[in-house]
């Protein structure tokens, strides 16, 4: 049963899949991550990007890119490489944001714990996140 009718609308599951019904008119765009940043920095630089008040950051879309570029270069300099899985368990904070664009710009996999918090205490917790997250290990 369709939610709405019109374009873009989302259909009922059909054998177990779902899908969105809308215009194919505009191809899906085959550019990253990365270069979708790299684009608004070139559109945007000076606007606000990022803000987390309780950190004290407020970062322009220049800034913020210049601090991924950071990142990404100290990941690379680690020997994470493009396929790798980099797994992060932090709160929302800026250097989650930072490592999820920093891991985009080198090809590398940012693997998440969802929320889904396993029954175990201190380094067996992480450690069973990084054994499941298939990452290389802490960094």
């Amino acid at each position: 049963m369709a939610a709405d009718s019109g374009a873009g609308a989302l259909i009922a599951p059909q054998d177990g899949l779902s899908y969105v019904r809308g215009s194919t008119e505009v191809p899906l765009s085959e550019a990253t991550i990365g270069q979708f940043l790299l684009d608004t920095v070139a559109r945007f630089p000076e606007r606000p990007a990022v803000v987390f008040r309780e950190q004290g950051i407020r970062w322009t879309w220049r800034a913020f890119a210049h601090e991924v570029d950071v990142l990404a270069a100290a990941l690379i300099g680690l020997g994470i490489e493009r396929g790798d899985r980099v797994g992060i368990w932090a709160p929302n904070r800026a250097e989650w944001l930072l490592t999820q664009f920093a891991t985009a710009r080198i090809g590398a996999v940012l693997v998440v714990d969802g929320g889904v918090k396993p029954r175990l205490n201190g380094g067996a917790m992480l450690s069973n996140f990084l054994k499941y997250a298939g990452a290389l290990g802490p960094l």
